[in-house]
């Protein structure tokens, strides 16, 4: 699967971002709606990044509908930046994902399979050839690898379920892009065995 370019946010903009989100944290209903137009184009790239990878895929439209509605529903909003907010929002799209995944998965083989290539994972497999099974995988084995390294499967949900590169990663998370390449690194190899224990 192919990266998206490195796409620097203005500062003016990630200073709008903040202040709005300030606001919608301390109860202006009118906030959220004065972020979507700052932030839609980023959430749209993210859902081209994700989508177009998925056999069955959701149209990118839809995912950033759905997950921004998932935000907007969320009671505790306490994004407390322009950061915060895209870590949110690739989580809120790796949820949708996964639960899309899910409900096709049970309609085809009755339930989940436990295992996926690493080369889905590490993006070499055709675009074409990702299933729901192997998403439903992948997302197991990050949820164990959160329980390990927290910051190391925030880094690999950016990176598949976002599309970020490293160094977006690196701007979200706060950390170095030498941070988030060891973490992909030990990711990586975490992840393979766990994901070959299960073949």
């Amino acid at each position: 699967m192919k990266r998206p370019q490195d796409r620097s946010v203005p500062e003016e903009r990630v200073t709008r971002v903040t202040e709005i989100l300030r606001a919608a944290r301390s109860g202006d209903g009118s906030a959220m709606d004065q972020l979507l137009p700052l932030v839609y184009d980023e959430l749209r790239r993210l859902a081209n990044v994700r989508s177009r990878g998925l056999r069955h895929s959701i149209q990118p439209t839809e995912l950033v509908h759905e997950a921004w509605m998932k935000l907007v529903r969320n009671e505790d909003r306490h994004w407390q930046s322009r950061r915060h907010f895209v870590n949110a929002a690739g989580a809120a799209m790796r949820n949708l994902l996964i639960d899309r995944a899910r409900s096709r998965a049970a309609e085809k083989h009755g339930g989940e399979l436990d295992r996926a290539p690493i080369e889905v994972l590490e993006g070499q497999a055709a675009e074409d050839e990702q299933s729901p099974e192997e998403l439903l995988a992948i997302n197991a084995a990050l949820d164990l690898l959160a329980d390990v390294d927290a910051r190391a499967a925030q880094v690999v949900t950016l990176q598949f379920f976002a599309g970020f590169s490293t160094s977006e990663i690196a701007d979200a998370l706060g950390v170095s892009d030498r941070t988030v390449r060891n973490d992909w690194g030990f990711a990586r190899a975490w992840l393979r065995r766990t994901l070959a224990s299960k073949s």
